[in-house]
């Protein structure tokens, strides 16, 4: 079973740390996330992350929402690895292969989140 998505009013203004645009305030059932409306990418603080990984339900019920792709130009995906800064501390996070074998890479900043 899915969750339901939710807009919620700004609490903090952060900008997603590939390209700056303001992050959105949604909620996917009881998770509070960011998102990234240019690219769809996700932050979680520390907390929400620790309690996704640690419930396969609620994985299956947050990450199963359907979203539209984003829409992009040509040459809007970056060829090289870059680094980025974290959208709390603006110290640049560590890039980690999510779950050791997805081939996922995500950026982590292990005092404010993923």
């Amino acid at each position: 079973m899915q969750a339901q998505r939710e807009e919620l009013p700004e609490e903090v203004r952060a900008g997603c740390p590939r390209c700056r645009t303001r992050l959105e305030a949604v909620a996917v059932g009881e998770v509070k996330q960011r998102e990234c409306p240019k690219y769809a990418g996700v932050w979680l603080d520390v907390k929400t992350m620790e309690k996704i990984c640690a419930d396969p339900a609620r994985q299956t019920a947050v990450l199963g929402i359907p979203r539209p792709p984003p829409e992009l130009a040509s040459g809007d995906f970056e060829t090289t690895i870059r680094y980025v800064p974290c959208p709390v501390c603006k110290n640049l996070m560590n890039r980690v292969c999510f779950a050791s074998h997805s081939r996922v890479i995500v950026d982590i900043c292990k005092g404010h989140g993923t």
